[in-house]
């Protein structure tokens, strides 16, 4: 029955893409039943982290201030490849359901880290009013979305930004901290305490902003604040953007 099951979806998907097809994000190229977003050609072009890097970069990014336990990153985001065209997808032409799926992106390949964790719950990295208001949405929400389909872990919004910062993709590491410091206050009837908590962005670069995240949370008596990102803009001689 379940073989018939099967064969019945996959005939539905199948007539569902004659009838709105559905082209890759980067190349765009008619996707497949099986594929989302990107085609296969383009999912392979995607440059995957590694454990080394990642602690190489916690360490270097994380541990002197000591807000951030832990982190992880699924990709590099690299100027001019698929992942930039997925993540513009969901910055600025409302694919939503592109959120969605790197966030389970995130929760497949990190479950057994995150779920050693133990986090209360996932925060999003909130939007400033005036930037939700131009882009009617926050891109970081329908990640944190996709991670909790996979990962039992419950969503809420911990955090208010009351400062209006500007882009920080030209600026150099000293400029990006001075950008965000003091741009976070917990919300209004928010209990942080002693609670584990996931922060989640879209790209990390140097990691200021979710550090300032951060220390507002551990200001407030969290426990334990991670960092969940799609992206990390780490190698050598790449442009980077956050």
């Amino acid at each position: 029955m379940e073989g018939l099951e099967l064969k019945i979806f996959n005939a539905g998907k199948l007539f569902s893409d004659l009838l709105f097809p559905r082209y890759c994000c980067s190349c765009g190229q008619p996707l497949l039943p099986e594929e989302k977003f990107l085609c296969s050609s383009c999912v392979s072009k995607l440059e995957r982290t590694t454990d080394a890097v990642l602690k190489s970069e916690f360490e270097r990014k994380f541990l002197a201030e000591g807000y951030i336990s832990d982190f992880y990153a699924p990709l590099y985001f690299i100027k001019d490849t698929p992942i930039q065209d997925l993540i513009h997808e969901l910055k600025y032409r409302k694919k939503f359901g592109v959120g969605a799926f790197l966030g389970e992106l995130i929760g497949l390949e990190a479950r057994n880290k995150i779920l050693s964790w133990k986090a209360d719950l996932i925060s999003p990295i909130p939007l400033h009013i005036l930037k939700k208001a131009s882009r009617s949405y926050n891109q970081s929400f329908y990640l944190a979305k996709g991670v909790a389909k996979v990962i039992p872990v419950k969503i809420k919004r911990t955090l208010k930004r009351k400062k209006f910062t500007t882009s920080q993709t030209t600026l150099t590491h000293e400029e990006r901290q001075a950008n965000v410091s003091g741009a976070f206050r917990l919300r209004r009837f928010s209990n942080v305490a002693e609670k584990k908590i996931i922060l989640i962005d879209d790209v990390i670069t140097t990691g200021s902003t979710i550090s300032e995240a951060a220390k507002v949370l551990k200001e407030n008596g969290a426990k334990d604040v991670f960092a969940l990102s799609v992206c990390l803009t780490q190698l050598p001689s790449r442009e980077n953007q956050d």
